[in-house]
């Protein structure tokens, strides 16, 4: 039973904006995602020149810094970059430091 052309074009219309939309909602590779330090017994995180607990600390990280993810996971481990502010209040950032820490403390991603 051959379909009508209407149907056909309906049917193919639909599967390409079903296909458009799920590229548009897919998060582009290039995403940014800040994220904070998770609030610790002792008020800190290490972060790593590696992603494992024996590997040489870079700094320490208190509870609250903002850290920007990486591409880089190892395991339970999240490459990052430490975003520590400079004391001025107008919301600039200094170096910081690139590291791993373990993603168990890594909380409210925005």
């Amino acid at each position: 039973m051959a379909r009508s052309l209407p149907t056909i074009r309906r049917r193919w219309l639909l599967a390409a904006a079903l296909a458009t939309l799920g590229t548009l909602s897919a998060a582009p590779a290039s995403a940014i995602t800040y994220c904070y330090v998770a609030r610790t017994p002792d008020g800190f995180v290490a972060l790593r020149i590696g992603p494992d607990a024996g590997a040489r600390m870079v700094t320490r990280m208190r509870s609250g810094e903002e850290v920007l993810l990486e591409t880089g996971r190892n395991g339970a481990w999240q490459r990052v970059h430490l975003m520590r502010r400079t004391g001025i209040d107008d919301g600039y950032f200094g170096p910081g430091h690139a590291g791993w820490m373990h993603s168990r403390f890594i909380e409210r991603c925005y």
